[in-house]
């Protein structure tokens, strides 16, 4: 796994979601999903939970690309009894500490 330091203008989902004026098209919804769910699947495949994806930790470069944010919560996810992250943004079963699959 790579983290990588950037330094350069980035926006957050989250003030996207905000925006009154802003409507997502449906192609770009279908472009952060795929997105997160390759940047999700090369984690688990090092064995890494990022355990806070949320709109917060999901930033745009200029250039559109999508980049998954903050790992200070992640952790090997053979430490699945760590509860971390934003509460209101977690699955229920992590809610009910139940043991963290990768799926």
């Amino acid at each position: 796994m790579c983290l990588e330091a950037m330094n350069m203008p980035l926006n957050e989902l989250n003030d996207l979601l905000h925006e009154t004026t802003f409507r997502f098209p449906q192609n770009l919804l279908g472009c952060i999903t795929v997105s997160l769910v390759n940047a999700l699947e090369h984690c688990h495949s090092k064995g890494v939970a990022h355990r806070d994806v949320k709109p917060g930790n999901i930033l745009f470069k200029a250039n559109g690309e999508i980049k998954l944010a903050d790992f200070s919560e992640a952790s090997d996810v053979i430490e699945d009894n760590k509860f971390a992250g934003t509460i209101c943004y977690m699955a229920p079963e992590r809610l009910n500490m139940m043991r963290l699959e990768l799926q």
